[in-house]
């Protein structure tokens, strides 16, 4: 029953006010006494006024309920996705809302046109058949088809010369005239540097490879969440993807994180103190010694250093977002434990203060081009650097160097390797590289740990000999 409320207004006037509760919604009106009605009578009228205004309300709500009832027995998985998603954008982030933007793309195409009151857990069984056939285009490849030992000859080519003047290294040369594949790319350079027609002496190889385990997660997690908001909408009464797209029927690996050995590390900590470009080396000398994530990267200002204490904090990561936004996003690291103060070994100090003296004669020199933006490693312009700088600089100073291809994350894997191999503790190293807690260091990391195994059964043979 709706209740009444009685206030008087500065002239004199009584009004009613009436309220109606349905399901915890709060429905309100109001009733003006005339001044000629009397108090007894206008009483009346106004609880006659209260149960008509209660049983509209409630009409209206049972109509509402009736409506959204049929619209959702009509709903497809494709209109309430595209609900989640818009939702999710703003709730989350803009990468990953452009990450659940091609997630739900690709599940409405799978499985959009299908009524959620209909679904079914074989409809779901379909979503882990498709990504388990889902392939990914590879970087191309290049195979030498025929040698250029002729031209290199009859052109008098030095190839020490040609590594000096274009990015590829003497090893990458030596791979492709002895059959091996080499990156399009670094064929493409051979070619310039020779003079010859790339198709003519190397074919072009197209690959595909499928998706990763991890990759999988991520849309099987995706569905789950549409699902799950439908369940909470009581548009469904249970989620038909629990129980029958487990984990299990994703199959595939998570690709094993690469890691620097010894001698490459060595090999890499050489290129490094003899790259003559101080950006280049400012920003694979950070990465190396200091394992920090390429978002971190690119997320540091100048006021982050504290170059008397020398340290470093790291509180925010940048990347590229893209479609729909197409921009470089800032934001807070993902966890809590991603902030963090970190120290800058001797070393790196002084790289990175030559390279702020650099960047400083720079910012004269440009005068009002430059981009006040107090990011560390900037563009030309002092913009923030774009995601695919670092990635390029460490291709050519590894290719230079004949090193194999390696990510900027792998830097990252070979620090924290290093600092476990060296005995410092779990703990330690968790608060320097950002994880929530030990566990996480040690469950990715103990399989690079096996080497220590032998250091372990040297010391178990010595009880051994000391109980024999």
């Amino acid at each position: 029953m709706a209740t009444i409320h009685t206030r008087s207004l500065k002239d004199g006037t009584v009004v009613y006010q009436i309220q109606a509760m349905v399901k915890g919604k709060s429905y309100n009106t109001s009733w003006r006494k005339p001044k000629e009605m009397s108090a007894h009578d206008a009483s009346r009228k106004a609880r006659a006024i209260a149960i008509n205004f209660d049983n509209e309300v409630h009409e209206k709500a049972k109509q509402e309920i009736e409506n959204k009832i049929s619209f959702n027995s009509r709903k497809t998985f494709a209109e309430h996705a595209n609900e989640w998603l818009e939702d999710s954008r703003r709730k989350n982030s803009p990468t990953s809302y452009s990450r659940n933007m091609k997630i739900v793309k690709d599940l409405n195409s799978l499985i959009g046109h299908i009524p959620l009151k209909t679904m079914n857990p074989s409809d779901c069984k379909a979503v882990a058949k498709f990504l388990n056939g889902k392939m990914l285009d590879r970087p191309d490849t290049a195979k030498m088809i025929k040698s250029f030992d002729e031209v290199i000859k009859t052109k008098h080519i030095c190839i020490d010369d040609i590594c000096r003047e274009f990015p590829i290294s003497t090893a990458t040369i030596y791979y492709a005239r002895h059959g091996k594949n080499i990156r399009w790319e670094l064929a493409e350079i051979i070619a310039k540097a020779l003079g010859i027609n790339v198709s003519q002496y190397f074919e072009r190889i197209k690959s595909k490879t499928f998706y990763s385990k991890s990759s999988k997660l991520i849309y099987r997690r995706t569905l789950f969440a549409i699902l799950n908001s439908a369940v909470k909408e009581e548009i469904i009464g249970r989620n038909p993807a629990k129980n029958t797209v487990s984990i299990g029927d994703l199959y595939g690996e998570v690709p094993e994180k690469k890691i620097l050995t010894q001698k490459e590390s060595d090999i890499l900590q050489n290129a490094i103190n003899n790259e003559s470009n101080i950006q280049h080396k400012a920003v694979i000398a950070t990465l190396f010694t200091l394992g920090i994530r390429k978002g971190e990267l690119l997320g540091l200002q100048w006021g982050d250093f504290d170059f008397e204490k020398r340290l470093v904090s790291i509180l925010r990561s940048s990347s590229y977002v893209g479609a729909p936004f197409h921009k470089m996003v800032t934001k807070e690291p993902k966890t809590r434990t991603s902030k963090r103060r970190i120290p800058i070994p001797e070393n790196l100090l002084q790289i990175i203060l030559e390279y702020k003296s650099w960047q400083d004669m720079e910012k004269l020199r440009l005068k009002d081009i430059w981009k006040e933006g107090n990011w560390v490693f900037t563009r030309y312009d002092g913009g923030q650097l774009s995601t695919r700088a670092p990635s390029k600089w460490l291709d050519k100073m590894l290719n230079q160097n004949g090193l194999q291809h390696v990510s900027l994350h792998s830097l990252r894997h070979s620090v924290i390797t290093r600092l476990l191999r060296a005995k410092i503790s779990p703990k330690a190293v968790a608060n320097f590289c950002g994880h929530s807690n030990p566990n996480i260091t040690l469950s990715v990391y103990a399989h690079y740990m096996e080497e220590d195994n032998k250091d372990v059964a040297d010391i178990l043979n010595g009880m051994l000999k000391s109980v024999v």
